[in-house]
């Protein structure tokens, strides 16, 4: 009978003699562990520990790799058997229709992502243009806006990335104009600099945005960070974003000329750093609560012996 047939009627004799001499089951018993014990299954078994240990060989250093790491090696080695098979093994064949086979199923998949990747910039670049195609504001109304201030740590963050984005802006765009619309030479607001003072080791060596630019991030990090709370990490972040700031008022950046395309940049740019930014802060904090797991753990299985040590000093030894 078939070892799975055992395993499934591990209760039988119990069940269909009870009144059976004990001798019987032990038999049975000892039959079950032959079977188990078998030749055929000890060489399965080895043949799984030698493949998973050649497995975690290729790793290199890491006797320990991650799940993704393991079923990587493990493709590589499923595709670099049949490879070598066909190269140097007593096979008949052309080995080339293998590494050309392969080599085209990889070509198609990179240009079918290549593909994917360029539809999605274009749909995301058309779609920040129809969102930046009429000017709402004008500079008078963001310098009422801005009359006053109440110096608080936000603003002044905000006004170090409307920096770091100009820096950004002026090695990727020649036109001095489109530039001069988004920089300002002095601090547009003092109060709102003082950061960007601080970190500026060299005198002028970080960038001023103007008042222009300064509205236009911030309108746009107030409706990433809306959506970053509302959401949280989602795989349509990106898309609620935008639907965000379609209810925002925005107005295009840049020279007469260039205004479309830089604005669309410019956003482009600013919403992808501030996503990066999100990004990294929650893969810390899983990092974090990650390392006070283990330590908790490591503290529970330190205490409990330490807590019987404690009991037996207590208690002392019996007299």
């Amino acid at each position: 009978m078939p070892r799975d047939k055992w395993a499934l009627k591990d209760d039988a004799v119990p069940r269909l003699f009870p009144s059976c001499p004990s001798t019987f089951r032990n038999r049975h018993g000892n039959a079950r562990l032959l079977l188990a014990d078998s030749p055929r299954q000890k060489a399965s078994a080895e043949k799984d520990k030698r493949h998973f240990g050649l497995t975690r060989s290729f790793g290199g250093d890491e006797s320990h790799p991650t799940v993704v790491n393991f079923t990587q090696i493990f493709r590589l080695l499923s595709l670099y058997t049949p490879i070598k098979t066909a190269l140097r093994g007593k096979v008949q064949g052309e080995p080339n229709a293998v590494l050309v086979s392969v080599e085209d199923t990889l070509n198609t998949a990179v240009e079918a992502h290549r593909s994917k990747r360029a539809n999605l910039r274009t749909e995301i670049e058309a779609r920040l243009l129809e969102m930046t195609s009429f000017p709402r504001i004008t500079p008078d109304q963001m310098s009422d806006e801005h009359s006053y201030f109440r110096g608080s740590p936000d603003d002044s963050v905000v006004y170090y990335l409307a920096g770091y984005v100009v820096h950004k802006m002026t090695k990727r765009k020649e036109c001095q104009l489109c530039l001069q619309d988004v920089s300002s030479e002095a601090p547009v607001i003092g109060s709102d600099a003082y950061l960007t003072t601080y970190r500026s080791f060299k005198e002028g060596s970080l960038r001023h945005p103007s008042i222009k630019m300064l509205h236009f991030i911030r309108v746009v990090n107030e409706s990433i960070s809306f959506s970053l709370d509302e959401e949280g990490l989602c795989a349509d972040l990106f898309w609620k974003v935008l639907d965000e700031l379609d209810e925002c008022d925005l107005t295009r950046l840049g020279c007469d000329q260039h205004k479309p395309t830089f604005t669309c940049e410019v956003l482009f740019f600013f919403i992808v750093t501030r996503m990066h930014f999100y990004a990294r802060d929650v893969n810390r904090r899983l990092q974090t609560r990650e390392k006070v797991a283990i330590a908790t753990k490591k503290a529970r299985l330190f205490v409990k012996p330490l807590n019987i040590c404690i009991v037996c000093v207590y208690l002392g030894p019996r007299q």
